[in-house]
C-alpha cells in the first residue's frame, strides 16, 4: 500500500514537472514568434519610406501622396492586429493589396499582380503578417535584371482538409538546393521559421527555377476563428 501511494505521489510530481515544461516551451515559442514578427514590420516600413522619398526627389508628388495615404491605411491595419497571432486570410490579403499597390506605383508598368481566391477560404485564420515578406522577397530578388514585367499571383484553395495559400511570381527564380538564397532575405527566412515553429516542417513547399520564377505554397490547418485548433 505504501509503495502504491509513493508511486502515485511520484507520478503526480512527474506530471506537474511535465506540465511546467510544456508551458515553458509554449511560452518560449510564442516569444520567438513575436520576435520574428517584430523584425518584419520595420523591414517593409523602411522600404516604403524610401520609396516615398525617391518619388519626392523625382518630383512625382501625386504618386508620393497616394503612397502616403495607402501606407497610413496599412499601418492602421498592422497596429489594430499587433496583439493578434492570427488574422483571417481576407485581412491578410487586404494588407498585401495595400502593399502591392504601393510597390506598383513605384515600379509603374513593370509590376503586375492578381488574386485568385476561393471564397470559402477568406474567413479562415492564418498567422498575422505572413504573406507580405514573401511578396516583398519576390519583388526584391525576383525583379533584379528582369527583362519583362514582374507578375505576382496569390491563390488560395482547400485540399485534403488543408488551407493552401500559394504565391507565384515569374521573376528570376533560384536554385532550391542552394540554402544561401533563403538566408539572404530576412523576411523569407523568418516567415519559413514562423511556419515551421507553428505547423511543423511540412507547412511550406518552395518550387523555383532560374529564369522561370518561384512558387511558394503554404499548407495550413483549417481554423475558422481565432483561438481555435
Amino acid at each position: 500500500m505504501i509503495i502504491f501511494l509513493l508511486a502515485i505521489n511520484y507520478y503526480k510530481k512527474y506530471r506537474e514537472k511535465e506540465t511546467q515544461a510544456m508551458e515553458l516551451q509554449k511560452l518560449l515559442v510564442e516569444t520567438q514568434l513575436n520576435s520574428l514578427k517584430m523584425q518584419l514590420h520595420p523591414h517593409f516600413l523602411f522600404n516604403t519610406l524610401n520609396t516615398i522619398s525617391m518619388l519626392v526627389r523625382m518630383d512625382k508628388k501625386e504618386n508620393a501622396i497616394k503612397i502616403i495615404s495607402r501606407l497610413g491605411d496599412m499601418l492602421r491595419q498592422v497596429l489594430l492586429s499587433r496583439d493578434d497571432q492570427t488574422v483571417s486570410l481576407e485581412q491578410e490579403i487586404q494588407l498585401i493589396e495595400k502593399y502591392l499597390s504601393i510597390e506598383a506605383v513605384r515600379f509603374e508598368e513593370t509590376l503586375l499582380y492578381t488574386f485568385k481566391l476561393n471564397e470559402n477560404t477568406l474567413g479562415l485564420q492564418i498567422p498575422d503578417m505572413f504573406l507580405q515578406p514573401i511578396v516583398e522577397n519576390s519583388i526584391k530578388h525576383g525583379m533584379k535584371n528582369l527583362d519583362k514585367p514582374m507578375h505576382i499571383e496569390i491563390n488560395s484553395g482547400i485540399e485534403d482538409d488543408k488551407l493552401m495559400v500559394v504565391v507565384i511570381d515569374n521573376g528570376q527564380g533560384f536554385d532550391t538546393s542552394d540554402d544561401s538564397f533563403i538566408n539572404k532575405g530576412i523576411g523569407l527566412k523568418n516567415t519559413i521559421e514562423r511556419c515551421e515553429k507553428i505547423f511543423g516542417k511540412n507547412c511550406v513547399k518552395i518550387d523555383s527555377s532560374k529564369g522561370i520564377g518561384t512558387k511558394i505554397t503554404f499548407i495550413f490547418p483549417i481554423v475558422t476563428k481565432k483561438n481555435n485548433g
